[in-house]
């Protein structure tokens, strides 16, 4: 952030305690609030500030063997929390910093609903998405109980060609979250989209998404230990989430998760159908 000592500032008149730990030689003392169930929030200046990155953070020389894939920035971060959290975070971040909400919406996991909110900055460089669920065994609910508390379950990255970072993504060994076929048949007939353009996305599991003002491309990794996972997207003029596509990825995970121990599932082929 531009300026945390003005935020640590602004959080100690809203009576929002702060957070110290002992600083040993050559450590910086970074500024952090308490947040919700005991939480922590960490105050870092913008990456142009010096001192800290710099000294914290070795900047590697140019490497051509390492080939860039795409990725641009952090679009949004994904936050769970206990379902009777829900409204204490999301007043902590509307008094906290200066952000929106949309409305919230609830999304069908195979076991259970899905409370999920986001907030966002005026300019969108921060954006994050709150989630919650009354359901024990929800992927929510299996994040919290598995973590003892609220966290960041996925990060996305944005792309301005996500078929292209697909691909160099997958020959840099990233492992997609596999789509089934059907979705892309169903995509058609909602969309009409072009076959080859269906094809192109099934073959990468690309999830569409698009309103009145513009479209949302997005894929996922597998989940690592089955918690975290990360995302990639593509908007065009597009503010949403791909809130259509949740529960679809959901079900995916939980499919997935449900496997038993060595059995894998089947790329799809540019066709859209599995081996």
């Amino acid at each position: 952030m531009a300026d945390p000592a003005a935020a640590l500032d602004r959080a100690h008149r809203l009576q929002v305690q702060s957070f110290s730990q002992p600083v040993g030689p050559g450590e910086y003392e970074i500024p952090a609030l308490r947040a919700v169930g005991g939480s922590l929030l960490y105050l870092m200046p913008e990456r142009e500030t010096p001192s800290i990155w710099r000294d914290e953070f070795a900047e590697l020389p140019p490497d051509p063997t390492v080939r860039d894939a795409g990725l641009k920035r952090v679009d949004h971060f994904s936050q769970n929390m206990q379902y009777e959290e829900m409204l204490s975070w999301l007043l902590y971040y509307l008094t906290l910093f200066q952000v929106d909400k949309s409305a919230a919406t609830e999304i069908a996991d195979p076991v259970g609903l899905v409370q999920s909110q986001a907030i966002h900055s005026a300019d969108r460089r921060l954006r994050i998405l709150l989630n919650s669920s009354p359901a024990a065994q929800t992927l929510v609910g299996r994040f919290l109980h598995a973590y003892g508390g609220a966290g960041v379950q996925h990060i996305s990255f944005s792309t301005d060609d996500i078929v292209a970072t697909a691909r160099q993504l997958r020959e840099l060994g990233m492992e997609a979250l596999p789509i089934p076929e059907n979705y892309y048949y169903d995509l058609g007939a909602r969309y009409g989209l072009d076959d080859t353009v269906l094809s192109r996305m099934a073959e990468h599991n690309i999830l569409y998404d698009e309103d009145a003002r513009g479209t949302y491309q997005h894929l996922y990794t597998r989940a690592f230990a089955k918690r975290f996972f990360f995302e990639v997207v593509q908007r065009r003029d597009y503010d949403g989430y791909g809130a259509r596509d949740t529960a679809i990825r959901l079900a995916a995970q939980s499919r997935f998760r449900n496997l038993a121990p060595g059995v894998d599932l089947a790329p799809l082929h540019p066709s859209g159908h599995q081996d």
